[in-house]
């Protein structure tokens, strides 16, 4: 019998030494994964280092107590170090078995394998490389079995004579089921929900995330599916799946909070309607996002808002990116700032928190475009003062459109081998290497619009107005006219203040 060991490396995005620092990130990928294994009586074992104290030592434990054949490990960008001593000790100790490295159930947390799927391979430990989705390792995991030297399988990376082959990514209609009763979920069920729920409602609760699809039907420049052959593997979950997957887990779990954690939910209305109509009948709140162009007379209306999203809403987000409507069309965007005011007054009428996302630093943001986000989102947060906000240092992920703007005009080194990207971390970039368009002047612009986002809607959330109040007017003055000293002076004032007032 084929046996597979699937291992979910461990991250830094986020602290995961502490109870309430654990994200809630179950592998659906391997849960999918593990749907195929049943359906083609293959074992398996999934080893989690992310949500346990589970090292290298638990794998290679796991490893030699059940001889698998296959070890499918899956990373994110900032897990290649976890992931390469596994890969490494596992090797060395076992050296007959393959190794697969790939980024399933990774999703915003930056899917390394299909970025770099050349450079991994390229290593000497590494067999396969999966930068597709889980749909065609049926096919794989048969040709496998037969020890065959060439795959056809779409999505999958291999090594023959020492050349290295990547057949194209091709779309799978089916959507596999997740396999719950793969992992304990009792392992999994209680968390705090820091990253995903309204600060007022996170505590420690029974939560439990939900995929309602696979990819995104949208094309936003910036996001890996803008990338056209990852756009193929876009599916939704069929209604009747997902409702009766969510009735089963609610039987069984009893959960506070279900996460429907892609952007896929909203696409259907009659599919949302029915899933929050079944999440509200049995007192399970939610959390999620949506598109704010669904904010429409014959979509999301008041109505749809107040009868299903209401009810039961912990935390609501939407991508908006920026109040420029030229620069929001360059990034593919398609909602209008009307469209975010018609979800932020329901949001707001209705008290269900409202966190609009927002991105800064590409390469063809102007500096006056900046500083009208910066003074539109504190403008924004006095009308509507539930709302919070997302504001992020745009990364530049290979095979986006953004990044493919980027590389007309500048050449950006990426670590060129495994071992280098071990050290390397996307959350803290050389500004000199990765954003070359980005003088210092216009850094220090950055940094400070992005503290006084900070100061203002953060603070402000927590209840200290006052001091926000007080202190933002004359902050946005000094940004538009770039006073960075005297800027510097009252941020410093502001943080002091700040802190007594949090004392």
């Amino acid at each position: 019998m084929m046996n597979i060991l699937m291992v979910q490396a461990k991250t830094n995005w986020y602290d995961t030494t502490r109870e309430d620092g654990l994200f809630v990130n179950l592998n659906l990928g391997f849960l999918r994964t593990a749907t195929i294994c049943k359906r083609l009586n293959i074992g398996f074992d999934i080893v989690d280092c992310n949500n346990f104290n589970t090292g290298v030592g638990d794998v290679l434990n796991m490893a030699e107590s059940r001889q698998p054949q296959l070890a499918i490990i899956s990373l994110d960008l900032n897990a290649v170090d976890n992931a390469y001593r596994i890969s490494h000790e596992l090797k060395s100790r076992h050296p007959d078995i393959k190794i697969m490295w790939t980024s399933l159930g990774i999703g915003f947390l930056g899917p390394f394998v299909v970025l770099f799927k050349e450079l991994v391979l390229k290593d000497d430990m590494i067999d396969f490389v999966l930068y597709g989705d889980e749909g065609r390792l049926d096919v794989f995991f048969e040709e496998f079995s037969r020890n065959s030297s060439a795959f056809s399988a779409g999505g999958i990376g291999y090594k023959k004579d020492g050349e290295l082959f990547f057949n194209p990514l091709s779309k799978s209609s089916e959507y596999i089921e997740e396999d719950y009763n793969a992992v304990d979920m009792e392992d999994y069920i209680w968390r705090y929900g820091h990253e995903i729920i309204s600060s007022k409602y996170v505590k420690k609760q029974r939560i439990i995330p939900v995929a309602s699809g696979v990819g995104c039907a949208f094309a936003c420049s910036f996001c890996i599916n803008s990338n056209k052959e990852w756009k193929q593997l876009f599916k939704t979950k069929p209604q009747e799946m997902l409702l009766r997957q969510l009735t089963g887990l609610i039987d069984k779990y009893n959960p506070d909070v279900v996460w429907l954690q892609d952007d896929n939910f909203f696409i259907n209305k009659e599919r949302a309607a029915a899933v929050l109509e079944l999440l509200n009948s049995r007192n399970v709140k939610w959390c999620g996002q949506g598109r704010l162009e669904y904010f429409r007379e014959d979509y999301i209306n008041e109505e749809f808002f107040k009868k299903y999203m209401a009810p039961g809403a912990l935390w609501f987000g939407v991508g908006f990116e920026t109040f420029s409507d030229t620069l929001r069309a360059k990034l593919n965007k398609k909602a209008s700032t009307e469209d975010l005011e018609k979800a932020a007054l329901l949001c707001n009428k209705y008290d269900v928190p409202f966190n609009p996302a927002f991105i800064y630093g590409t390469i063809e943001q102007t500096a006056e475009e900046f500083k009208n986000d910066v003074a539109g989102l504190l403008e924004f947060h006095r009308r509507y003062p539930k709302t919070t906000f997302s504001f992020q240092l745009w990364r530049p992920y290979p095979g986006t459109r953004e990044f493919a703007k980027v590389t007309e005009k500048y050449k950006l080194e990426f670590p060129s081998s495994l071992q280098e990207f071990r050290i390397f971390s996307i959350e803290c970039l050389d500004m000199d290497k990765y954003y070359p368009w980005l003088d210092k002047k216009r850094r220090s612009l950055l940094s400070f619009g992005a503290f006084l986002v900070a100061l203002y809607c953060v603070y402000g959330r927590f209840g200290r107005n006052l001091i926000s109040d007080i202190a933002y007017r004359p902050l946005v003055f000094c940004m538009r006219y770039e006073i960075f000293p005297v800027f510097k002076v009252i941020g410093l004032l502001c943080r002091i203040l700040s802190k007594k007032v949090k004392g």
